[in-house]
């Protein structure tokens, strides 16, 4: 690769930008061309012709990633739209985009979820898309904390054991809300594939910065539950594109320590909560606390409410 010319790097860009881009992908590297010519050549160059080219991940489960690196961004919402809609250019399906929110809601928060299900929806508007809602989850929600505990152990890996015992020390109610409703609810849907979800929730907490323990423990995951070692250093290089070298070089930082220690089960020793509360009380303390919140919402519960199935179609 260090031998090939600009034209030949570009050449290999354009192909990768044409297949994701759809019939306008030279607009925005024309519009960035008016500014800078070498921009806009590096921005074919590099992020297409040198790393999204790579055979290491196949193009639309490397833009599944680049839209989990984009909602961790949380301001490059211009980009995330062009790669939510590159994703289904490359051969995504709709449904995978909508079940990578709930993995949003459990990394990354509410807000960064909530912000880009506008985003998502007028990329299905605009596509005219025939997308059915997504039927909501049967049982009445109770039990949740040891099917939290169960798809811990299928996301997470390694010696978990002092990063849950400082949750459960400095906040025992959060340690246990992490497994009732992160794991036990929002990741233990199964509309995504396994490995897309183990390397979303990667690409996510590498993109946050300063996540470390958090990044071990589901590097470690990724590798004990089918991810290779070479799927997860190509996630990195491509880290490099969309939250820049520093993140990349820090998240490689921390692979390096799990890559020494080989692929290792979830160790880790939490005690079994016996959860009765049925999802219809919560959701009903949930109503009955929102009046009391939403004058400090940025925006109203009408908006965030269309992450739910009733709300979904465009």
């Amino acid at each position: 690769m260090t031998s090939e010319s600009h034209e030949d790097r570009f050449s290999r860009g354009l192909d990768i930008l044409r297949r994701i881009g759809g019939l306008n992908f030279d607009e925005p590297i024309n519009a960035l061309a008016e500014t800078s010519a070498d921009l806009s050549r590096f921005t074919v160059e590099y992020p297409y012709g040198d790393v999204l080219s790579r055979p290491g991940l196949d193009l639309p489960l490397r833009q599944l990633c680049t839209v989990s690196m984009l909602l961790a961004d949380g301001s490059a919402q211009p980009q995330l739209k062009f790669h939510i809609a590159g994703f289904l250019n490359a051969g995504g399906e709709p449904n995978a985009i909508v079940e990578l929110l709930f993995v949003s809601v459990a990394i990354l928060g509410f807000p960064a979820t909530v912000n880009a299900v506008g985003i998502v929806r007028s990329v299905f508007a605009e596509r005219e898309l025939a997308f059915q809602p997504i039927e909501p989850v049967t049982g009445d929600g109770a039990g949740r904390g040891a099917t939290g505990q169960d798809m811990l152990h299928r996301l997470a890996g390694g010696d978990g054991q002092d990063y849950f015992d400082r949750f459960a020390t400095a906040a025992p109610d959060l340690a246990q809300l992490s497994i009732d409703f992160a794991f036990g609810e929002a990741l233990a849907r199964d509309g995504l594939e396994h490995k897309a979800k183990l390397l979303a929730i990667v690409a996510m907490l590498a993109s946050s910065g300063n996540r470390s323990d958090a990044l071990r423990l589901h590097l470690a995951g990724a590798l004990a539950n089918g991810v290779t070692r070479e799927e997860i250093i190509e996630l990195l290089i491509q880290l490099s594109v969309y939250r820049g070298f520093p993140a990349a070089l820090n998240a490689f930082s921390v692979a390096r320590s799990v890559f020494a220690l080989g692929a290792q089960p979830l160790q880790v020793d939490i005690p079994t909560p016996v959860d009765t509360e049925s999802r219809t009380d919560r959701a009903e303390r949930g109503r009955l606390c929102l009046p009391k919140a939403r004058p400090l919402l940025a925006m109203p519960w009408s908006v965030a409410l269309t992450i739910s199935h009733r709300t979904w179609g465009a």
